[in-house]
């Protein structure tokens, strides 16, 4: 990544994870003071300048921001702070979420106590009900997309958070979805 800002203030600190498809770094908002001015920035890079390809990165660009958007404020899912595009590239800035994904807690041949399977189950599952009331399905929860948050917020420790809402579906019609209590 170059030393220039991306959008006029993000200036890249670390590449967290690259794919074929994207690059996702940790980046300083430059228009604000710390603590508050880490942010994630997921870069999505068409694989070609073929119409077709940038259309469909277009659409599933657009479709990450708008559910990210849609979903509005929870503390278990990290706001949605901006998407734009900048020289054909597609950007999507969220929050930094503090932290470690579950890969590290649930690795082959590290047996968890059952007590905190149901507590991580449940409190996963919690987090699905709200993105599922809102219409959203995630489409790829994995120990990876998961990360144990670590604040100095009591309210907010050890929360697990969902991230990567890449590969999400919006339900055209999101009265089908049911809420249980």
């Amino acid at each position: 990544m170059s030393e220039s800002l991306i959008g006029g203030h993000y200036q890249v600190i670390d590449c967290l994870r690259k794919t074929r498809f994207s690059e996702t770094y940790k980046a300083e908002d430059t228009h604000l003071l710390p603590p508050d001015n880490l942010c994630v920035i997921k870069k999505l890079q068409p694989q070609s300048n073929e119409a077709f390809v940038l259309e469909t990165a277009q659409r599933l660009f657009q479709n990450e921001g708008q559910a990210l958007g849609n979903l509005g404020i929870h503390p278990q899912i990290p706001r949605l702070l901006a998407y734009f595009v900048e020289n054909q590239n597609f950007y999507l800035v969220q929050e930094y979420i503090h932290g470690q994904d579950l890969s590290q807690e649930i690795a082959p041949g590290n047996q968890l106590d059952i007590k905190k399977v149901i507590s991580l189950l449940q409190e996963v599952l919690n987090i699905l009900n709200f993105v599922h009331g809102k219409g959203v399905i995630h489409r790829d929860i994995k120990p990876s997309n998961l990360i144990r948050r670590q604040s100095p917020d009591p309210n907010l420790q050890d929360r697990i958070v969902l991230i990567d809402f890449g590969a999400v579906k919006e339900l055209t019609n999101p009265t089908i979805v049911a809420s249980h209590d």
